[in-house]
């Protein structure tokens, strides 16, 4: 049987009378009965879930609050929106969507900080959810939204953004094996330019007041003869790790990188890498080492 506005009208009235009755059972019996008919209104969609979760289903409760939540967003009534958006992130704690839905809710609003907040929940969860695509997504999107102010220093690292940079430079100078790794830069260098070819470079850093011992270093020469090809360059210092990758442009590098830290993290816990690629990043030694410690994969 087909209601018009009238006894529709009644219906609600009386499933919001049983919900502030606690008759949760009840009520969502007939919100049910009249689900068909409140499709679009969020206000009774957010009932709806209510009722779902006072009856214990969390699952259709999250349904529900998640369609008043769309409802709310095209009616551009973000304040309602914020609320519900917040109560579903607070029942799906892993829910990745909900932050980067809070952060558009709170661009509307002028809310830039807690915009920005928002995003960064979200690049945490990814990565500890390993979805570390997800998160250099979204640090790209904080980047074009100009939010990057209001991200904390590790993210802001993660987007290469370093103020060290400087303090990490002179201690690449300081290692003893510097001026023989310069050596090779300054050739590959050469060779780039004068044949038109890329090139890249990783560095390792152990983070930390610890040189590597000779055992240390006899396992990271292993590691890095199983790892890399014949042609590529490596130099292990007392902290520093010098890699250059010949003919090998941006993208391979990071293929490279990736399987390094792969290696590399099941034996050292205190690494940094660090990445460059010439002549993208630059053209120069310097240009090359500074924009490389710039850089911190992911």
């Amino acid at each position: 049987m087909l209601l018009d506005s009238r006894e529709l009208a009644q219906k609600k009235r009386e499933v919001l009378k049983l919900f502030y009755a606690r008759n949760f059972v009840r009520a969502l019996q007939l919100y049910e009965e009249i689900l068909v008919y409140i499709e679009a209104d969020p206000e009774m969609r957010k009932v709806g879930g209510d009722l779902y979760l006072a009856t214990g289903n969390i699952s259709l409760a999250l349904g529900e609050y998640r369609k008043a939540l769309e409802l709310w967003m095209d009616q551009a009534n973000y304040e309602r929106a914020r609320v519900i958006a917040q109560k579903i992130g607070s029942l799906a704690p892993d829910d990745l969507d909900i932050h980067a839905t809070l952060a558009e809710i709170f661009i509307k609003k002028g809310e830039m900080e807690r915009a920005g907040q928002e995003m960064s929940k979200y690049v945490d969860k990814a990565l500890a959810q390993g979805k570390k695509d997800l998160a250099k997504f979204m640090l790209e999107r904080i980047k074009k939204r100009g939010l990057v102010d209001y991200l904390p220093e590790r993210h802001k690292q993660l987007l290469g953004i370093n103020k060290n940079v400087e303090n990490y430079f002179q201690k690449v100078k300081q290692e003893t094996e510097f001026e023989q790794f310069n050596v090779f830069l300054k050739k590959e260098i050469a060779r780039g330019n004068r044949y038109n070819r890329n090139f890249s470079l990783i560095l390792i850093y152990r983070n930390r007041e610890k040189n590597f011992n000779a055992l240390e270093k006899s396992s990271i020469e292993d590691l890095l003869s199983e790892a890399l090809r014949e042609a590529d360059i490596f130099i292990v210092g007392e902290r520093w790790v010098f890699i250059l990758l010949p003919e090998t442009n941006k993208y391979g590098s990071m293929r490279v990188l990736e399987r390094l830290k792969e290696v590399f993290n099941q034996q050292f816990l205190d690494l940094r890498f660090f990445l460059s690629n010439f002549p993208d990043d630059g053209l120069s030694e310097n240009e090359l080492i500074k924009k490389a410690l710039a850089y911190q994969e992911i």
